[in-house]
């Protein structure tokens, strides 16, 4: 092999290596998150999404996002917001109710879909009416993410 060419693969071999770290980083759907709820997922829970769907594209971004995780740790998660046993909607409906509601509509199947009675709750929203639900359920190690945009 020449210089030219060992020269060459040494410097495209770390930039294509670059390239597909930082693809991989910013095309992962936890920095909307941060985005639009204000959170990241503690990286230390070693958290891997399991299951997504969403009720497709508009042009205004609303609909509904169901994003399940499996997680190793889940101290951090735990410490991550005022978890409750259950919690209602702006609108007063039980968090469960409303998740419920979403999945349907989103036709998650069952293997998806969280059992309420076993997960702890948190529940934000934002002027515009947008809404989420986020339920924990630590006998399984997984993190539902549900998110309803206006």
């Amino acid at each position: 092999m020449t210089k030219k060419n060992r020269t060459f693969l040494l410097t495209v071999i770390p930039l294509l290596l670059l390239f597909f770290i930082a693809w991989q980083i910013t095309s992962r759907y936890e920095l909307t998150y941060r985005a639009n709820w204000g959170f990241s997922l503690p990286i230390t829970s070693l958290c891997r999404e399991i299951y997504a769907a969403d009720s497709g594209a508009s042009f205004h971004g609303d609909g509904i996002r169901c994003h399940v995780y499996s997680y190793k740790y889940e101290d951090d998660l735990k410490l991550l917001f005022t978890w409750a046993a259950d919690r209602t909607t702006d609108a007063g409906i039980p968090c469960a109710t409303t998740a419920s509601l979403w999945l349907d509509a989103l036709d998650v199947p069952t293997a998806f879909r969280p059992d309420a009675d076993a997960c702890t709750f948190w529940y934000n929203s934002q002027p515009d009416g947008s809404e989420l639900i986020v339920l924990m359920n630590p006998e399984e190690n997984r993190l539902y993410i549900l998110e309803r945009f206006l």
